[in-house]
């Protein structure tokens, strides 16, 4: 791709991270290019996986959603399918907005974002109930200060 093309799909890039409902037209004006050329970018971008979706970000306050925990899981059972079971449990849990496998003490950290500390009980003994947990602390986060799901775009 010339030079040119790359800083362009890098200005792109930007520009719908910042806002996804960025007119073709607007992103060719701050661009510097055809409507054509960032429509063809875009595709191009989607069809290789750099852009995974276009979505709206919804206020979790406005939807009562004011808890926010990280609970963290240690397994019993580590192997692959027993790690397969118990995220598929956990991520078919209402307010479950991350999962990821971690290294250290515990195995899987998730995040919930809920109404109460009640619906926090309730979504630890639903994964317990499967039988895979050995042990699990949870941590309620009491203020946010940052929230992105942003991603560093390298200028070169």
């Amino acid at each position: 791709m010339p030079r040119d093309g790359k800083k362009h799909r890098i200005e792109i890039l930007k520009l719908l991270q910042e806002n996804g409902s960025t007119t073709l037209a607007e992103i060719a004006d701050k661009v510097g290019i055809q409507q054509s050329t960032v429509s063809r970018t875009i595709n191009n971008l989607r069809k290789s996986g750099h852009i995974k979706a276009f979505k709206i970000i919804l206020d979790p306050i406005k939807f009562n959603l004011v808890t926010l925990a990280v609970v963290r899981f240690a397994l019993k059972d580590a192997s692959p399918e027993a790690m397969k079971s118990t995220v598929h449990i956990i991520k078919t849990r209402k307010y479950v907005q991350e999962v990821h496998r971690v290294a250290g003490e515990f195995d899987l950290f998730v995040k919930i974002r809920c109404v109460s500390n009640a619906n926090i009980a309730q979504f630890i003994d639903a994964v317990q109930a499967g039988g895979n947990i050995k042990d699990s602390n949870t941590t309620v986060l009491t203020e946010t200060y940052e929230e992105t799901s942003d991603i560093f775009v390298a200028d070169d």
